[in-house]
Order: structure tokens, then C-alpha cells, then sequence
């Protein structure tokens, strides 16, 4: 556990205030839009959902090579398979091994 002003200087370094920036802007958005006369629930969800993503990279920060890791799974989680027109796919392309067969 840290004090207020210890962890203000941890979101201002480098590898952290852009996330940090984030995380406080759609945590602000979020409000504004909640509070709204008209809000709509697609866009509150949607500022929700980026406040917890930058949330999880900014606390991945804190982890070694937490950020590779989880940019690395995302893109074999989200690549695009050979051969087909902007599919996603959830598992990882075969290693060349096996497509050699």
C-alpha cells in the first residue's frame, strides 16, 4: 500500500501516463454519461469497457513483461488465418510443421 502522493508519481511515469491518462478519461466519460438526462446504454457500455481495458494495461505495467505478454496473446487470440477473408480466429495458426504435412 502506498500513499496518494507516492502513487500520483507512479502514474506519471513514462510507461504509465498514457494509460493512466486513459483510465481517467473514460472513468470521467463514463460519469458524464451515466449522469446524462439521455444516456444511452450502448455508450455508457462502451465507456465501460474502455475504462476497464485501460485499467488492466495500466495494472499490467506492474507486472515484468506483463504488456508483451498480453499484446503477444491478443494477436495469436485475434490473427487472421491464411487464406480467408477477415476471419478471427480464437486459436493459434498451426506451426509450419504441421501444415507441411
Amino acid at each position: 500500500m502506498v500513499g496518494p502522493k507516492k502513487q500520483l508519481k507512479s502514474m506519471a511515469k513514462p510507461q504509465r501516463a498514457g494509460c493512466a491518462a486513459a483510465f481517467l478519461f473514460f472513468f470521467i466519460m463514463t460519469l458524464v454519461t451515466v449522469f446524462d438526462d439521455d444516456a444511452n446504454f450502448i455508450v455508457v457500455f462502451f465507456f465501460a469497457v474502455c475504462q476497464l481495458a485501460s485499467y488492466v494495461y495500466y495494472v499490467l505495467s506492474y507486472i515484468p513483461y506483463g504488456r508483451k505478454g498480453a499484446q503477444k496473446l491478443a494477436k495469436t487470440a485475434f490473427s487472421v488465418r491464411p487464406g480467408s477473408v477477415f476471419q478471427l480466429t480464437l486459436c493459434p495458426r498451426p506451426s509450419r510443421r504441421l501444415a507441411q504435412r
